[in-house]
């Protein structure tokens, strides 16, 4: 995508936010179909108090350790096309395997369930927040000798989902 020409540059500077739609994600029917990585707002430092008072003071914590999961995982994903997945270390194979519970269970919405089409944003926190605990507790166990073949057998990554 090449966003550079004037007009496009122009409407960025004063609009501040985009969301990015992605063919590949709409394909793979995961809806919505916004590319995470490519989007932004410019608006998140003006909500970070907003999001501290009404929502959860680890709110901006926990969605900046969400988007480096996702970021680390778009770089991985490079090396697992050219090399394979069994040849990562564990703690970047968990890392894969908690990008796709962000994916499936967080950032994927069901619009014909009613609970699923809106969640509002305490219990988007309470999604993160399980999520951020499951990330660190697995880095834990793998430190503590685990093997990531354990972990997933154990079916710790099943989230019960929102639409459930």
């Amino acid at each position: 995508m090449d966003f550079s020409e004037p007009v496009t540059q122009h409407t960025k500077r004063f609009v501040r936010c985009f969301w990015a739609l992605d063919r590949r994600l709409a394909y793979a029917r995961h809806f919505p179909a916004i590319n995470w990585l490519d989007s932004y707002s410019g608006y998140l430092q003006d909500l970070s108090e907003w999001y501290n008072n009404h929502v959860n003071p680890q709110f901006m914590e926990y969605r900046a350790k969400i988007m480096a999961i996702l970021q680390e995982e778009n770089s991985l994903n490079e090396i697992v096309k050219l090399i394979g997945q069994d040849t990562l270390a564990d703690s970047q194979r968990l890392t894969l395997l908690i990008a796709q519970v962000i994916r499936t269970e967080f950032t994927q919405q069901n619009a014909y369930n009613p609970e699923d089409t809106y969640m509002p944003l305490k219990a988007q926190f309470a999604r993160m927040d399980e999520i951020v605990k499951l990330y660190d507790e697995c880095k834990k166990l793998l430190k503590e000798g685990a093997t990531i073949e354990e972990l997933e057998n154990s079916g710790i990554f099943n989230l019960p989902t929102q639409s459930q």
